[in-house]
């Protein structure tokens, strides 16, 4: 068991404790209904996605550690102080389901998403779920794609995960010109 804390004037502001070795699975839905996935030119599904939860916790370390050395002195009312609070959130529920070893579902994507392209995009996911397809597929079965839509300054893209049937379960865009 490891344990990392954060300390302001003198105190404990913030403990965080983990294990090396989880089992805990953790699931949530790929949101289809984000506004800008109008503009491309192929339809994201609402894929159902299984991470190790030990990775994902594994991620929002790695975020919540950036923001205590870069952002800890940012206003309370700033949205990245939002977020922060969000992500250390389901960072300690993340804890605990490893902890205790049992697997979580998510209802809302929300900080999931876009917090696990690293995951989905290297395929360090465990499974991912097509509607349209009605089953699930390792991501040894998957493929990662570049994309792009438009051109010259109005052009963005990034990567998605598609099924053996070239259906989009995962989709993220990485840069806008």
């Amino acid at each position: 068991m490891f344990k990392l804390e954060w300390h302001r004037n003198g105190g404990v502001v913030k403990t965080f404790r983990w294990a090396t070795q989880v089992t805990s699975l953790l699931r949530f839905t790929n949101p289809n209904d984000i506004p800008i996935y109008g503009d491309w030119d192929f339809k994201v599904y609402p894929a159902r996605i299984t991470l190790r939860s030990s990775d994902m916790l594994a991620v929002y370390r790695q975020y919540i550690e950036n923001h205590h050395k870069y952002h800890s002195t940012i206003p309370k009312e700033w949205p990245r102080y939002t977020e922060f609070q969000r992500v250390s959130e389901l960072a300690e529920r993340l804890q605990a389901a490893c902890d205790t070893e049992t697997d979580i579902d998510f209802e809302s994507a929300d900080y999931l998403w876009s917090f696990s392209s690293g995951l989905m995009f290297d395929r360090k996911f465990v499974s991912v779920y097509c509607p349209e397809c009605d089953r699930d597929f390792a991501a040894d079965q998957c493929k990662v794609v570049d994309w792009s839509y438009g051109s010259g300054l109005a052009a963005h893209g990034g990567q998605r995960v598609e099924c053996p049937q070239e259906h989009t379960l995962y989709s993220c865009m990485q840069w806008n010109s």
